[in-house]
């Protein structure tokens, strides 16, 4: 399965935080460490992968995938996962 993203967004560090504005859908996120290390985990890795880098329970890697999917932050293929484009400002 191969979740697309349309359109890049802007994220920037405040206060040692990871926000994105998402101007398509008029949203901006603000990413806790935790979800920010998973995150930036999606390096073309698996969820079990991305479990054990972080010494995680895959079933808590894999919720907070899907919700950072469910906002475009992340896309799946063939089971391996990566960040979506996003424009550093």
């Amino acid at each position: 399965m191969i979740d697309t993203i349309n359109h890049t967004m802007l994220a920037a560090t405040l206060d040692d935080r990871v926000v994105v504005l998402d101007s398509k859908n008029a949203r901006v996120m603000l990413m806790d460490a935790r979800t920010e290390q998973v995150w930036r985990s999606c390096r073309g890795l698996t969820e079990e992968e991305i479990a054990v880098r972080l010494e995680e329970a895959p079933r808590s890697v894999l919720s907070t995938l899907r919700q950072l999917a469910e906002v475009g932050l992340v896309t799946r293929d063939h089971d391996r996962w990566t960040q979506a484009d996003v424009a550093w400002i």
